[in-house]
């Protein structure tokens, strides 16, 4: 059996590979409140920060 070749495929510089990046949120209060986010889009973190600027 001939094992398979695999080609690396480097990118062209100031080129970027990824087309989507998901972004993981993490708060952590004094008093012990702890909130957490993952998988999010832009748009998400964004629509996040919006429902919770009362905190603040």
């Amino acid at each position: 059996m001939e094992k398979e070749k695999t080609a690396e495929v480097v990118p062209p510089f100031g080129k970027l590979l990824v087309k989507e990046i998901r972004i993981l949120w993490d708060l952590r209060v004094s008093n012990g409140l702890h909130l957490r986010q993952g998988n999010l889009s832009y748009g998400g973190l964004k629509r996040l920060v919006k429902k919770l600027k009362w905190l603040c």
